[in-house]
């Protein structure tokens, strides 16, 4: 707030300066009217100014006024940190000491670990507290009487802290948990070390040590409870600023309140820390030295309105004036020089001398040095700007490198004007020079990584997307153009899940996004996920979708990789295919066969299902191949599959499962019908005529051995060896007909064995 004194000294001060005004304004009014126009327009340009530049440092009043208390907050909220941070490394550090007495004192009894602890307690006030857990259960505890309660209790048991202290034993860190609310009673802040112990060359964790610290004592020793500030901590377990607010109002980690903010840390977690004034930053409309701008703007105002009474009197003296205040408005508050061209004499500012990486003791700048500065590669660029100014007399802007004294490159701006005489010859040259290298080598950064970024967008075979929150298409690559048919300008601004998402997926997607958008997370960030993607076509095919997001000016964008995976999938149901089915005649491998047979079997056998199982090959196949070579015998074995696939039902089983060897499994049907299908696929196959590649025809027989499922037959094994007993009669009785014959189980196993 202003002083008394200020505030008397600046009305009188306004007084002198408004008797200053009055008496100009008389003879301003007594002169002619040319004088009177052209004085009242510099007035009230005048008055306006001032207004202005007492509104501008009375901004700056308030925003130096909320500095220093700033300053001050974060003064007093370093000191409580400190202290925070001294308190609870000592008693952290403290528990570790414990633990490794624990790890060498085999045999710890409850009184040698109360007369370790009293030691303890007595020297750190903090330390409400000490507990033993082996394997998690409690075991010794100080001071007994009051945590008699807690002896024997199995930290598993405890929701709340088993999570802490499972962490602790995985991790065999210190860890800090709390507050939270004590077995014993109360709260407090609970720190936890791993006991370990050496056993057969490896470590072991033998148990956790955990100290409570009393949480009123650290808070009133820190200076907390004394502040003359709203406080708040957060940081629940160790959490820093991702943990809870424990301490004060949480409201005061609002950006809107413009808290200072400190980070606690400490073994096994951190804390963060805010600050503000009770009231406020500003609780004052007139801060420090308010009145007295006022004054002396007025007194400024006053002297400039006689000053610009009497220069209008003399044109001379104003134009002068006019001029050294432009070249001033020029110059600004860059690094000024200027150049005699009589007598090539040349004056710099400090802060060129800075620029230019020398001192003003030791160095006396001439055109010649400044030349010899220049970057060599940029040295014809300056001589023709300044040739031009001195030929044209326009001023000149020049971005150029100069090389200090110790080798350093900088990028500097150069602005310059020629003046001449009345005859035309150049006087000299003023100019400013502007130390730009930052911006430029941040230019230059920003080049090359949008040159890199660019030309990986383009070599990558993988379309590259990036949208804004709002979903927006903000970059599209030429992979994207090619893979889903719409161009750049096309895509971008775009919403990408109206784009190329199918419609039945769109509900889901933008769920993801509406959470993206909040927090930077979703169920496809930082996976990689097969897709259905959409064409601008409308056909839709599948992509591997790999998304990663990033933060910028407080937004979360997302930049995705996609990839077709058509062949991808195409491959994979080939190999699928190869892995499941007999590549010369399309059925199921034996594998397969086995695995589906077996499903059916378990199932008829579990609901008393009828089944029944045909095996079947092909009649002096030897003699087939012998006559019309392996293309012939490969011919008439897809024949033979083509016919008994047309013969069945979907729901039958058929597979090859030797070379010349099929075997059908037949579901709910019993022998009768596994015989009439057998004898119709015999028939069948009989009246068939093959032809072969080499442009011959062919007949062929087949010889069928069929058995039912029955409780004499224990396993699938046993079937398929009863059907294989009938296959081979069917053979010894002459070839090309069907035969079933029962079959005990004793004499399945035996014709198995042998």
């Amino acid at each position: 707030m202003s002083r008394p004194g200020h505030a008397r000294r600046s009305n009188r001060l306004s007084k002198l300066c408004c008797s200053s005004i009055i008496r100009t304004l008389q003879e301003a009014f007594s002169t002619s009217r040319t004088m009177k126009k052209q004085f009242l327009k510099k007035l009230v340009l005048l008055t306006a100014g001032l207004l202005l530049l007492d509104i501008f440092l009375q901004y700056q009043l308030f925003l130096q006024y909320k500095s220093n208390r700033i300053v001050a907050v974060s003064l007093h909220l370093a000191e409580v940190r400190a202290q925070l941070e001294t308190r609870m490394t000592g008693s952290l550090l403290l528990l570790k000491g414990t633990a490794n007495y624990i790890a060498l004192t085999p045999g710890l009894t409850q009184a040698g670990f109360d007369r370790y602890a009293h030691s303890l307690l007595h020297h750190n006030p903090l330390l409400k507290n000490l507990a033993f857990a082996e394997d998690f259960k409690v075991k010794f505890v100080s001071p007994l009487t009051a945590n008699q309660p807690i002896l024997g209790l199995d930290y598993r048991s405890l929701p709340g802290q088993w999570d802490q202290v499972r962490r602790v034993a995985e991790t065999g860190q210190l860890l800090a948990t709390g507050p939270l609310e004590l077995v014993q009673g109360g709260t407090g802040l609970i720190g936890r070390a791993p006991v370990t112990v050496e056993q057969q060359g490896a470590e072991r964790v033998l148990g956790i040590i955990s100290a409570v610290i009393d949480m009123d004592k650290l808070f009133a020793e820190s200076g907390l409870n004394d502040s003359h500030l709203s406080i708040a901590l957060r940081g629940v377990d160790g959490f820093g600023a991702d943990g809870a607010v424990f301490l004060g109002s949480s409201d005061l980690f609002s950006p809107e309140r413009e808290a200072v903010l400190m980070d606690v840390t400490f073994p096994g977690g951190s804390w963060q820390l805010a600050g503000l004034p009770k009231h406020g930053w500003l609780t004052s409309t007139a801060p420090p030295f308010a009145f007295t701008v006022h004054g002396l703007l007025l007194l400024l105002g006053g002297a400039l309105a006689v000053g610009m009474f009497r220069s209008t009197q003399n044109n001379h003296q104003i134009e002068t004036i006019q001029k050294s205040l432009a070249e001033a408005q020029a110059i600004a508050h860059l690094g000024s020089w200027k150049i005699d061209l009589k007598d090539n004499s040349t004056w710099w500012s400090e802060e060129s001398y800075r620029i230019f990486g020398v001192s003003p003791s030791s160095f006396q700048p001439d055109l010649n040095k400044i030349h010899e500065q220049i970057h060599p590669d940029d040295m014809p660029k300056f001589e023709a700007f300044l040739e031009q100014a001195r030929t044209t007399g326009e001023s000149y802007e020049l971005d150029h490198r100069i090389i200090q004294p110790d080798g350093s490159r900088r990028y500097v701006q150069a602005r310059g004007q020629v003046e001449f005489d009345d005859t035309g010859k150049p006087l000299h040259i003023t100019g400013t020079i502007l130390d730009i290298t930052e911006q430029k080598l941040a230019e230059l950064a920003l080049r090359a990584s949008e040159e890199m970024n660019r030309a990986m967008a383009e070599a990558s075979l993988d379309a590259l997307i990036t949208i804004d929150s709002e979903d927006r298409i903000i970059f599209w690559s030429p992979a994207a153009e090619k893979m889903f048919g719409w161009s750049k300008q096309e895509a971008l601004q775009q919403k990408l899940h109206d784009l190329i998402v199918p419609e039945q997926y769109r509900k889901e997607a933008q769920e993801g996004l509406s959470k993206f958008i909040n927090s930077g997370r979703g169920p496809v960030i930082n996976h990689v996920r097969e897709v259905t993607a959409l064409r601008k076509d409308g056909s839709c095919f599948p992509v591997d979708l790999s998304v990663a997001a990033f933060s910028l000016d407080n937004r979360y964008y997302a930049h995705g990789s996609l990839r077709d995976a058509t062949e991808r999938k195409a491959t994979e149901e080939n190999l699928q295919w190869l892995a499941t089915t007999d590549e010369l005649t399309g059925l199921l491998n034996r594998r397969r066969f086995m695995e589906l047979a077996e499903q059916e079997f378990q199932r008829a056998s579990r609901y008393r299902n009828p089944m029944t199982l045909i095996m079947f090959d092909a009649d002096r196949f030897k003699t087939i191949n012998d006559t019309f070579g392996h293309d012939g015998g490969d011919e008439i074995l897809k024949a033979l599959a083509r016919e008994a696939t047309a013969v069945l039902r979907e729901v039958d089983i058929i597979g090859r499962i030797g070379g010349e060897e099929f075997t059908i499994v037949l579901p709910q049907t019993g022998l009768q019908g596994g015989l009439q299908l057998a004898e119709r696929l015999r028939q069948k196959i009989a009246e068939s005529l093959v032809n072969l590649p080499d442009g011959r025809s062919a007949r062929v027989t087949i010889s069928l051995g069929v058995a039912e499922l029955s409780p004499e037959l224990g396993s699938l094994d046993e079937l398929i060896k009863a059907a294989d007993i009938a296959l081979y009669q069917a053979k010894e009785n002459g070839r090309n007909r069907v035969v079933t014959i029962p079959v005990l189980r004793d004499e399945a196993s035996t014709r198995q064995s042998s």
